[in-house]
């Protein structure tokens, strides 16, 4: 029950004390309680008490102590963000292809030549040879048609005895590839390949790591390109073009980046004609190959690789032909 006193109060009986000498409590113009008990109220409505929970303008207890009513200082903690999933790699592809610049490898080749002599009675002489070198290149810019780097290093000797490093080279040896097209062919301009001195014979060996890739590749992607250069082989130069079909057959997640593994098939097809000991000598040669690698999308070279190719000679003189066989084991590695 409200009662009005004519001073702008009002009294209301609290219902735990009924009857007239109940408990009364004084409620001013603002709705609040002296006795620290807020009445809400609303028209037409039961009126129910909220306890202890004072309206941020209105602060009983302070107005009595002190006169003033301070702001309640609400800290808030924020709920620790989820951790983030990492993104996983795309390995479905397609890929886009980024274009390194400066890139090093060593390159081992193992060497079984297996020959025949045949002389012109038909008298044949097998003959057995093995050899091993490894080779230390760095490749300092590229762009689609050109690669430029340094061969630093180059070492040979037989498959089951010490290397030596070869005698007369003053290293490094400026090494480029270029090509009109990213297809070919590919000719090595630096060292030259006019003749047949001790750096361009082992600067050959830099074709096997020169990988045109697209910009944007995808699985069982396949594309070619072909080289044409000259190489020599007992003071004879030799025209040797090779044709390469490149086959994307998997991809593998390596930390953040994908690797993807690629196979390469070669074939190969010599010609040269020259003299050895005065006499006229003419060399033919047919190959065939493969090799697998993976290269790194984040940089579009090579990461590690294992290859076999053989190569099958005929040298044809006067009084003599020489068959040879010649399997050579290639293992591309980043140092």
């Amino acid at each position: 029950m409200v009662v009005w006193d004519g001073r702008g109060n009002e009294s209301l009986a609290h219902p735990a004390f009924p009857g007239e000498g109940g408990l009364v409590h004084r409620i001013g113009m603002s709705g609040t309680v002296v006795t620290g008990v807020r009445w809400v109220r609303r028209a037409a409505a039961v009126v129910l008490p909220q306890v202890e929970m004072l309206a941020p303008r209105v602060c009983v207890a302070a107005l009595l102590i002190t006169g003033a009513c301070r702001p309640i200082a609400v800290v808030v903690t924020p709920l620790p963000s989820p951790p983030t999933a990492p993104i996983a790699p795309n390995i479905s592809g397609p890929w886009n292809i980024t274009s390194g610049q400066l890139m090093s490898y060593k390159i081992s080749v193992d060497v079984v030549v297996m020959a025949r002599y045949i002389d012109s009675l038909s008298n044949i002489r097998p003959v057995f040879d093995s050899s091993s070198s490894e080779a230390a290149i760095t490749w300092s810019n590229r762009t689609s048609t050109r690669w430029n780097g340094q061969l630093t290093s180059f070492s040979s000797g037989p498959s089951f005895g010490p290397s030596a490093s070869v005698i007369g080279v003053r290293y490094p040896v400026a090494l480029t590839f270029s090509a009109r097209t990213p297809e070919g062919p590919w000719v090595r301009t630096a060292p030259g390949e006019s003749d047949c001195s001790v750096e361009s014979a082992i600067a050959a060996i830099g074709r096997e790591v020169v990988v045109p890739v697209p910009a944007r590749i995808r699985r069982d992607a396949i594309w070619h390109d072909s080289s044409s250069v000259t190489a020599c082989r007992d003071s004879i130069p030799l025209e040797v073009t090779s044709v390469r079909r490149y086959r994307v057959l998997e991809a593998v997640a390596v930390g953040n980046d994908v690797q993807l593994l690629i196979e390469r098939t070669t074939t190969t097809s010599l010609r040269g004609i020259g003299r050895q000991l005065g006499e006229p000598i003419t060399i033919t040669g047919r190959g065939s190959g493969t090799m697998r690698f993976t290269l790194a999308r984040a940089d579009g070279f090579i990461v590690t690789g294992e290859g076999e190719q053989t190569l099958d000679l005929r040298l044809e003189g006067r009084r003599r032909t020489q068959e040879v066989r010649q399997t050579t084991r290639l293992r591309v590695r980043r140092p």
